[in-house]
């Protein structure tokens, strides 16, 4: 989102802000979506491998049983629906996260 922090979950890019919307954004805007805000994801939307690192906004987790992880690079969007604060959130299809969410945040 234009003028927001965007860092893709890594510390290297603690400090980017872009100044331009993606394109998804831009479409929702135009039919009048009410954009609640952005969700954390695991770094640089990795799987299973980035669990026992250094996270830079730590790890999301299940709402339901927060001894889970709610998995990949759409975690804090799955973690959000799951938890009822918005109907709907963008997710992104890396590993098949997006497949898999269903059995770590469902």
């Amino acid at each position: 989102m234009k003028g927001v922090q965007t860092t893709w979950g890594a510390k290297p890019f603690a400090e980017q802000v872009f100044d331009y919307n993606a394109t998804v954004i831009e479409h929702l805007k135009n039919v009048g979506a009410v954009l609640l805000g952005k969700a954390a994801m695991i770094e640089l939307a990795g799987g299973w491998i980035y669990v026992r690192v250094g996270l830079t906004a730590g790890r999301d987790q299940n709402p339901w049983d927060t001894s889970c992880w709610t998995c990949g690079s759409s975690s804090g969007s799955g973690a959000i629906v799951a938890a009822g604060l918005a109907g709907f959130a963008i997710g992104t299809e890396t590993w098949a996260r997006l497949y898999a969410r269903r059995h770590f945040a469902a």
